[in-house]
């Protein structure tokens, strides 16, 4: 029986993943760190900063990572102000469907919290969540379970009683680790995660169906 379900942002519930690569980019061109490719980063989007840094650089450029934050971020804002960021338009209707059925849904986002603040504010989503928890609040980044841990904890909710829904094995991978129904929605691309998803969707509207046929115990 489902009591909540915990969702990833990026990727799933808003189309930014490759504003977050053209963040990135503009930051290590500035400070210098050129010749990453795009096709490499936009599969390492999910991932804390610090750890794409770590991956792309080594752990040395680490010394640099509040410099490849605080350009990011500012690229990534002014990205979204100017609308090259939106929300997939079945998100809202679905969220507030599946409160109306009784669940508990939670937010795991790898985004920090004065970013996350903005993009909630942003697309009407404050609110709809009984439980935020950003990257910045948890000491271990995706694909480490800690986000969703916690996400589960303030929901007060157990994690085998929950549905995580994400875009990347970086979402699935710790779902699957925890003993929860791991969903991956698509969006129509074609992906091939390990380990594999529980369930594949297109769109986050298929929850509708999806849910009620596993089982929901509403609190």
């Amino acid at each position: 029986m489902v009591k909540a379900v915990v969702f990833d942002l990026d990727g799933t519930l808003i189309d930014s993943v490759r504003a977050h690569a053209m963040a990135w980019l503009k930051a290590f061109n500035h400070l210098g760190y050129e010749g990453v490719k795009y096709e490499v980063l936009i599969n390492m989007i999910g991932l804390p900063g610090y750890e794409i840094i770590r991956r792309l650089f080594g752990n040395g450029a680490l010394t640099k990572y509040r410099e490849f934050k605080k350009i990011k971020d500012e690229v990534y804002i002014k990205l979204l102000k100017e609308g090259y960021i939106t929300i997939y338009p079945d998100v809202i209707p679905t969220l507030r469907t599946l409160r109306a059925l009784g669940l508990k849904l939670g937010l795991a986002s790898s985004t920090p919290s004065k970013t996350l603040s903005i993009v909630l504010r942003r697309f009407r989503l404050n609110g709809l969540f009984d439980a935020v928890i950003p990257g910045d609040k948890v000491s271990k980044g995706k694909p480490h379970p800690e986000i969703f841990i916690k996400a589960f904890k303030e929901l007060n909710v157990l994690p085998t009683s929950g549905c995580v829904v994400g875009d990347s094995p970086y979402d699935i991978k710790p779902a699957k680790e925890m003993g929860c129904i791991a969903i991956l929605v698509t969006h129509g691309a074609r992906k091939e995660v390990k380990p594999p998803p529980d369930y594949v969707i297109n769109e986050v509207s298929e929850l509708i169906e999806l849910i009620p046929k596993l089982g929901i115990d509403p609190y």
